[in-house]
């Protein structure tokens, strides 16, 4: 089962800041898999390591 983790979480391991992602994304750099019930953006871990 893929682990998915938060944007802050994937920030850290990039090495980029957590509004850098929300930039990227807007820029469509960098995408989400997926969003929670509250909005909340998920990163698949195997995309990222």
């Amino acid at each position: 089962m893929a682990e998915f983790l938060s944007i802050g979480a994937a920030a850290f391991l990039l090495g980029v800041a957590v509004s850098t992602l929300r930039r990227w994304e807007k820029e469509s750099r960098f995408f989400s898999d997926f969003r929670t019930l509250g909005g909340h953006r998920r990163k698949n871990q195997r995309a990222i390591a």
